[in-house]
Order: C-alpha cells, then structure tokens, then sequence
C-alpha cells in the first residue's frame, strides 16, 4: 500500500512533518514570506531555537519539499 511507504509512518518521520509545520507557521509571520531572505532566517532560527539537535535542519526540509512535489506531480 502507497501510504504505508511515505515518510510520515514513524516516529522519527513524524518529527519531519512536525518540523516543517513550524518552518511554515514561522515563515507565514514574516512580512516577505517568499523572499530568500526570509526562508533562510527562519531556517536559522527554526534550527537553532526549535531543532537544537537536529544534524541538518534545511536538508531536512528539502527532503520533505521533494516528497511534496512527487505527490503533487
């Protein structure tokens, strides 16, 4: 089954999902949300005061932006 394999089943995965869920809650506050500028302070901050202990935070998101775009294509 499709949905059994999408990265979203255990728990280290719902942390992925958990994870660019603030990323784009903290995005929506800035007054550019789409600019460059703004996606890469909230990655900074997001991974900094949020995700202290994940190893790579934007690779993260990246990953999850992929899978979004497989899905919806």
């Amino acid at each position: 089954m499709f949905a059994f394999s999408l990265p979203f089943l255990l728990h280290n995965d719902c942390a992925l999902g958990i994870a660019v869920k603030s990323y784009l809650d903290e995005l929506i506050t800035h007054t550019e949300p789409t600019s460059d500028d703004a996606k890469q302070a909230v990655i900074d901050t997001a991974s900094k005061r949020y995700f202290p202990q994940c190893v790579d935070f934007q690779a993260d998101l990246e990953v999850a932006f992929r899978l979004w775009d497989a899905v919806c294509s």
